[in-house]
């Protein structure tokens, strides 16, 4: 179980993309029992304000009092931050059930319907591992019951045709990820209703995640998204375990992939990128500090060295370091995401070397996507260089490997030209 805070976990809304993505905010709905809050008592002489029990998140977060207004308090609206009211008693008992379809659905486009034909046969995301049919029906079928997973699945599409393609679909792709961000942070704010929204939630998360790792400047996105992915399937949506996606735990996940890796795929393993990658981490070693960046380090390299003879134990190791930002505070995991945290980019810059090194153990969950590794590859060389050129000169030789080794692979695809796509910043 992660170790959110529990405020935190009770708030849908901190694990969303801020970055450069314009913020919207979201109000609960007009006719809510919070537009005739009663009158707040007049706070006693210098015992400070009287506490807001009903307060938004965001205020709760702050640790300042909130105003209550409606459709959004104050301070909200002052700090143009998303402003959502935890859900009472008294409003569960108002609300009413909503129904399959949407009253006023969304108008899409004869674009956005190639699009969605493009997510069936090509673009929806690899993982479950064996899950097409979840994707490809489960998903599908429900898609136009939810404009955040409909406008999430366009968005991934979008996104994919931008790489395999002949034209920039980026404005596209942006649009359909801010409305599916925002449709869903709506729906973040109301309890889950039955098992097709808690897939629908799950789904369009997972959905964003993926088209994050298309971004050429979306790591960041990319490693909050995960971190969302544990968020709502922890506390917004009924019990995992029996949702359609009931199977990809971390656990069920490597029980999969376990059954398919192959002794004999170690010896295709890079022999000197491994031995130079074993010595730049211990050279990290002097530079961890915190728990968490001793634990990420340790974590690494133990996965390196368990790729030589226990592939499967690699794999473990190594796919945990995708969901241990989980287990962090929001205040820490912002910290090891900063650019200035010299540590933290050095640590993720190696994270991402490795994931070319061990590309032949994990990338066996591509299984009959192998269109991708090429894609996932190039990313992951425009994440790593981006980290290393950014490093103050003092830390460029701890850098040193992770950015030999991405220049190397990138050049050797470069002369292939059939598997090359070029990654540029948006």
């Amino acid at each position: 179980m992660s170790r959110f805070d529990q405020e935190e976990m009770d708030d849908p809304n901190f694990w969303l993309v801020s970055g450069d993505i314009p913020s919207r905010t979201v109000s609960p709905g007009s006719g809510s029992s919070l537009d005739h809050a009663k009158p707040r008592r007049r706070p006693i002489p210098r015992k400070g304000h009287t506490k807001s029990r009903k307060g938004c998140y965001s205020c709760k977060k702050r640790k300042i009092k909130c105003q209550e207004g409606v459709p959004e308090c104050y301070h909200c609206a002052k700090a143009g931050l998303v402003c959502v009211y935890p859900v009472t008693e008294k409003t569960l008992a108002l609300a009413v059930p909503r129904p399959g379809l949407q009253s006023t659905p969304t108008t899409f486009t004869m674009q956005d319907l190639r699009y969605f034909h493009h997510f069936l046969v090509g673009a929806y995301p690899h993982l479950p591992v064996k899950g097409d049919d979840i994707w490809k029906n489960r998903v599908a079928q429900i898609s136009h019951s939810y404009d955040f997973l409909m406008h999430s699945m366009l968005a991934l599409a979008a996104s994919h045709l931008s790489l395999f393609g002949d034209e920039d679909r980026g404005s596209a792709a942006l649009s359909h990820r801010v409305a599916a961000i925002n449709s869903l942070n709506a729906s973040l704010s109301q309890p889950c209703q039955d098992g097709a929204e808690s897939d629908a939630r799950f789904a369009t998360i997972m959905a964003l995640t993926f088209q994050s790792r298309y971004i050429p400047d979306g790591m960041k996105d990319f490693l909050t998204m995960i971190r969302g992915c544990t968020v709502v399937a922890q506390t917004a949506m009924l019990p995992f375990e029996e949702s359609s996606f009931g199977s990809f735990t971390h656990e069920g996940h490597v029980s999969t992939i376990a059954s398919l890796i192959q002794m004999d795929i170690v010896v295709s393993l890079d022999g000197d990128g491994w031995k130079n990658a074993i010595d730049s981490l211990r050279d990290l070693r002097p530079l961890v500090q915190t728990p968490f960046e001793q634990q990420y380090l340790a974590a690494l390299e133990n996965a390196l060295q368990l790729a030589k003879t226990a592939p499967i134990d690699a794999y473990t190791t190594f796919t945990m370091l995708y969901v241990s930002p989980a287990d962090i505070s929001h205040e820490e995991f912002l910290r090891f995401l900063e650019p200035q945290n010299t540590t933290g980019q050095l640590l993720l810059a190696h994270f991402f070397a490795l994931e070319i090194l061990l590309g032949p153990i994990l990338w066996f969950e591509l299984q009959h996507r192998n269109e991708m590794l090429s894609v996932l590859r190039q990313i992951s060389f425009h994440w790593v260089e981006k980290m290393c050129v950014g490093l103050p000169e003092s830390h460029q030789s701890f850098a040193r490997w992770p950015l030999e080794y991405s220049i190397m692979w990138r050049r050797s695809l470069v002369s292939n030209k059939s598997s090359f796509i070029e990654v540029v910043d948006s």
